[in-house]
């Protein structure tokens, strides 16, 4: 007997029943949703401004920027840059009592002079020098004191007169500036609340549009829902389609394969060895050969090739068995092919039948 070679094969096939769902319901439903059309969102989607904050909108365009107080700043500001401090400005502000008071007291201090003068003009008369050297001396300095002390006195009141009317142009300036700057702090402090009370309006709006975008987004939920249904669905077909249980369509099967070679050196030693005790087999021929004709077998299957030999496997038909042969293997060669190429290797029987010699076929190949 040769060697046996045993090949467990297991197919999976798809249960009639799977292929008849998915064929006439699966399917018809994808193309179905393949051919659906793309439709679009027509819906709005972001809700509006209210009725509020428009208001509100507008107010922000309406806003008092307080473009007069920062003129009026800007004036004041052009105004100190061109003028200053400069002497005119200053001389502007010199008072008239201050004026008066210098010449006032220029007018005391010359009366003092002449006062002066005429003492020295009567102590001379009274000793007989008026009109002297020493009377002319002594005028001279009384003039020459007067001027210095006028000098002095003038300048010292003008500084003053000076100093004070400096004061007044830069407290003047100061205040015209401060005025400048509480104007623009007013405007900037009305422009602050007006802001306020617009955010404050802009705010409220805000809840009912909140509301409103609530809504919108809840409708377009919605839609989507719609627009995924058939897909939920689809996926529910699918999901029925592959919930097989295990085993369905599952055929297993075993393969029995014989070597060629363990073929060919089974039935050798069977027989014993080449050119030995041959008669024992197909004795009913007498030639010790073993039955291999095509006529005698049915269901012959191929086992594959050794050298030039076809090896096959198959049963004996009635007519084999009618012969003798069912005592023999049922794997091997077939004697009209070996006759074709080793007629040497092929006899016919007594019985009209097809015999081989294995042993000189198993000597050729070295299986012997």
């Amino acid at each position: 007997m040769g060697k046996k070679t045993t090949t467990t094969t297991q197919e999976n096939k798809m249960p009639a029943f799977q292929q008849q769902f998915l064929e006439g319901t699966v399917i018809p439903e994808a193309k179905r949703m393949l051919a659906t059309p793309f439709t679009p969102y027509e819906g709005t989607r972001v809700a509006g401004l209210t009725d509020l904050q428009q208001q509100a909108l507008s107010g922000y365009g309406g806003l008092d920027m307080g473009a007069p107080a920062f003129q009026q700043a800007a004036d004041v500001y052009s105004t100190i840059a061109g003028e200053g401090l400069s002497p005119e400005r200053i001389q502007s502000f010199m008072s008239p009592y201050t004026q008066e008071v210098i010449d006032a007291s220029m007018r005391d201090l010359a009366r003092q002079r002449d006062i002066s003068l005429n003492e020295l003009g009567a102590a001379a008369s009274a000793a007989g020098a008026f009109g002297g050297s020493r009377q002319g001396v002594a005028e001279a300095e009384t003039q020459r004191a007067f001027a210095e002390t006028a000098a002095e006195t003038a300048a010292r009141l003008r500084e003053a007169g000076f100093s004070q009317a400096a004061g007044l142009a830069q407290a003047d300036l100061a205040q015209r500036m401060a005025a400048a700057q509480g104007g623009m702090g007013a405007a900037g402090a009305g422009l602050q609340q007006q802001l306020a009370g617009l955010g404050a309006q802009m705010t409220a709006g805000e809840a009912p549009r909140a509301l409103e975008q609530q809504a919108l987004d809840a409708l377009y939920e919605q839609y989507m829902l719609q627009q995924q249904y058939p897909l939920t669905q689809f996926g529910v077909l699918t999901g029925a389609a592959g919930a097989i249980p295990a085993g369905y369509g599952v055929t297993s099967g075993t393969t029995t394969e014989r070597n060629p070679m363990g073929t060919i050196g089974g039935i050798l030693s069977g027989i014993g060895s080449a050119g030995q005790g041959l008669t024992a087999l197909g004795k009913a021929g007498g030639i010790g050969a073993i039955f291999s004709d095509a006529r005698l077998k049915e269901n012959i299957r191929s086992l594959g090739q050794v050298g030039d030999f076809n090896l096959y496997e198959w049963d004996w038909n009635e007519e084999g068995v009618a012969a003798g042969a069912a005592v023999e293997p049922t794997y091997g060669v077939i004697a009209q092919e070996v006759e074709q190429i080793r007629p040497e290797y092929v006899v016919m029987g007594d019985d009209g039948y097809r015999r081989v010699n294995y042993g000189a076929i198993a000597k050729e190949l070295g299986a012997a």
